[in-house]
C-alpha cells in the first residue's frame, strides 16, 4: 500500500472565492504528473479550503488497459464516471463502473483503479480532505 504524503499547502492549488462562485472553463485545468499513476492523466481544476475543509476536483482520463495498484489518501473521494468503465478495487472488491454511476469511498482505505478495455475512462473526482 502507498501513501501521498503530501500536504495540500505543498502543490499550491488552491483558489479563492472572489464574488459568488467559481468557474472552471473547458482546458484551463493544470495537468499533473504523478509517480504513484503513471497511466492516469490527472488534469487538476480546482481546491479550495473553507472553514477548515478542503476539497480538490480533477478530470482524470484512465489510460486503456492500465492498472494503478492500491494506494490510500487521506481524504473521502468521489468519483462520477463521464465515460468508459473503469473498475475499482476496494478492500479486495472489483466494483465496475459505468458512464453515469457514482462512487463514494474512504479513501484511507487502499484502493486500486483499472481499464480493462481499449477505450479511455474518464472521471470527474472529487477528493474532501479531512
Amino acid at each position: 500500500m502507498q501513501t501521498l504524503q503530501i500536504e495540500l499547502s505543498e502543490l499550491e492549488l488552491s483558489s479563492s472565492i472572489d464574488g459568488d462562485y467559481i468557474l472552471i472553463k473547458k482546458g484551463t485545468g493544470i495537468r499533473e504528473d504523478r509517480e504513484d499513476s503513471e497511466q492516469l492523466e490527472y488534469t487538476h481544476l480546482l481546491s479550495n479550503t473553507s472553514k477548515g475543509e478542503s476539497i480538490r476536483v480533477y478530470l482524470i482520463t484512465v489510460l486503456p488497459l492500465a492498472v494503478r495498484k492500491p494506494i490510500s489518501t487521506n481524504a473521502n473521494e468521489l468519483v462520477y464516471v463521464l465515460s468508459g468503465s473503469p473498475t475499482y478495487t476496494l478492500k479486495g472488491n472489483e466494483v465496475t463502473l459505468n458512464q453515469g454511476d457514482l462512487l463514494f469511498f474512504d479513501g484511507t482505505v487502499a484502493h486500486g483503479i483499472s481499464n480493462k478495455f481499449n477505450e479511455p475512462a474518464v472521471l470527474l473526482k472529487v477528493y474532501l480532505l479531512h
